[in-house]
């Protein structure tokens, strides 16, 4: 398990890592308000990722732990349900391109290029779902490692090079040229796993399980990105461009958090299968006491150290990282907790809590 967690907090920790750094190069670069109009790009790419698959991806995470012979079956009817779900929506936003231009307030190109990168985060949380069920750990690394390097130079080649305007493009198309590239590889790695044969069984089993829980990941989403959201349309892109850079920095908790799930997930679900609860709660409170020691660092030192390496139109904002830092150890206790529903497959009372949550977010951003 120790070689696992070591994996997955590498992957975290290089994706994290180059969000660190780009945006001390991109502050450099870019003006506050286009770095303003790259995290408002990022915010609506998540909530396309969940609109474009009905969240009906996370059952293919879940049912693999079901341990049954037709995997094989599930996954093929799935990916292929979820492929028919996106064609549908790539055509509905192709047909009101315009509407949604102004809605978003994201020109044409860079909305098509932003669906295109949803496809590939849904497709590369597939694979990654896969490939912690099967202790794959250091695929996840390789290709979390060559994602972000590569993403990250073309960035810069572009914003030196080739974008001579619009510096926020640059990294628009590196993302876009990358998740070309993420999708060909994934579809190529994943067709030994392609074994179509019709059960509507498998439908039911994502509608049962994926579709309540919808809500939950859209909530999710709209928490973490409603406020940048916010902001950019009542104050505009500087001031998104200023809260996103302290969000970056203080919400590094999460990254950890996440690599201590994903590399407990087997063992979680054996622990639970086998009804060996002591196990499984010496294993929350671990994480729980690792949260704990690492927001308190984040709230005694990311100050001091941003500003050593941030530019200085940053710096009024950096007050914000500890604020940030304890939601996100709110947040992991959260997703510590709530995975005791998630193997209960009641997935409709962890999408209620976190609706609520997200109305309460909503307007306690709205009228402070």
């Amino acid at each position: 398990v120790l070689k696992h967690i070591i994996n997955y907090l590498g992957s975290s920790f290089f994706s994290k890592l180059i969000v660190f750094f780009s945006a001390i190069v991109y502050s450099r670069f870019m003006s506050v308000e286009e770095f303003g109009l790259v995290n408002l790009y990022m915010s609506y790419m998540w909530i396309f990722v969940i609109v474009f698959s009905l969240n009906l991806y996370t059952s293919i995470g879940r049912y693999i732990y079901e341990e049954r012979s037709d995997f094989k079956y599930f996954f093929s009817v799935a990916v292929l349900v979820i492929l028919c779900i996106s064609i549908f929506c790539t055509f509905v936003l192709i047909s009101n391109i315009k509407y949604f231009e102004i809605l978003l307030g994201l020109p044409e190109n860079v909305i098509y290029m932003m669906t295109v990168a949803a496809i590939a985060l849904i497709l590369e949380n597939i694979f990654v779902q896969i490939a912690i069920y099967k202790y794959q750990s250091a695929t996840i690394l390789k290709i979390t490692f060559f994602k972000s390097i590569i993403s990250f130079a073309l960035s810069i080649i572009l914003l030196l090079y080739i974008v001579e305007s619009k510096k926020y493009l640059a990294v628009i198309y590196a993302e876009f040229i990358v998740s070309i590239c993420l999708i060909l590889y994934i579809m190529y790695t994943l067709k030994d796993n392609f074994n179509l044969k019709y059960n509507k069984a498998y439908i039911k089993y994502m509608v049962n399980y994926s579709i309540p829980l919808m809500p939950y990941m859209l909530s999710l989403t709209l928490m973490s990105q409603s406020d940048r959201i916010m902001i950019d349309y009542f104050c505009g892109n500087m001031q998104t461009g200023l809260y996103s850079m302290a969000y970056n920095l203080g919400i590094v908790l999460v990254v950890v958090v996440a690599a201590l799930l994903n590399a407990w997930n087997p063992s979680y679900f054996k622990y639970m299968n086998a009804k060996d609860y002591k196990k499984v709660e010496f294993g929350s409170n671990s994480i729980y006491l690792i949260c704990f020691f690492i927001t308190l660092l984040i709230i005694l030192f990311a100050k001091d150290i941003s500003i050593l390496f941030l530019s200085e139109e940053y710096e009024d904002s950096l007050c914000l990282i500890g604020i940030v830092a304890i939601a996100g150890l709110a947040s992991s206790i959260w997703q510590i907790w709530g995975r005791v529903i998630g193997y209960a497959n009641k997935t409709y009372i962890t999408s209620l809590l976190a609706v609520l949550a997200t109305i309460l977010n909503i307007v306690l951003n709205y009228y402070l």
